[in-house]
């Protein structure tokens, strides 16, 4: 009998990412109707901060504990990262379509290699090209139905 390794779990691990995802932008759709873009935040990172908070406990290690300069970068990426980043998105989903704030998103990829272009000069392989234009293409066919439906909101 085949034991599963740690790959499996690594495959569970991004497909339920990717489904948690892929409904971030309808869900936040639907419950900026009831709440405001910062109070969805603040329920978002209450609830992540009570599961990594549980996750830290559980381990049989204690927690590394990172140094002053650690600390003070950890909590600029967290503002920067994290707070800031998911306030502009709650306030696109507001202000858009859940289709047009996934299109976005996708194109996340394409933007990244354009800018490694414009800014390091490299050069990159055909297949990651290929699969960049691919996964963009992709998305714009799953969301453009929803596109459609947009109405003034777009």
């Amino acid at each position: 009998m085949r034991e599963r390794g740690p790959g499996a779990w690594a495959v569970c691990a991004v497909v339920a990412a990717a489904l948690f995802w892929s409904s971030s932008y309808a869900v936040t759709k639907r419950v900026l109707e009831d709440v405001g873009p910062l109070g969805i935040g603040a329920i978002r990172f209450t609830l992540a901060a009570l599961i990594l908070g549980v996750v830290v406990r559980m381990r049989r290690h204690g927690p590394a504990r990172p140094d002053a300069r650690q600390r003070r970068q950890l909590y600029l990426s967290g503002f920067l990262g994290i707070t800031v980043y998911f306030i502009l998105e709650n306030v696109g989903v507001d202000l858009s379509t859940a289709s047009d704030a996934s299109l976005i998103v996708a194109t996340y990829p394409l933007m990244t290699i354009l800018l490694e272009l414009a800014v390091f000069r490299t050069r990159l392989p055909a297949t990651r090209v290929a699969g960049v234009l691919l996964a963009t293409l992709g998305a714009f066919l799953v969301v453009r139905n929803g596109a459609q439906v947009g109405g003034s909101s777009r």
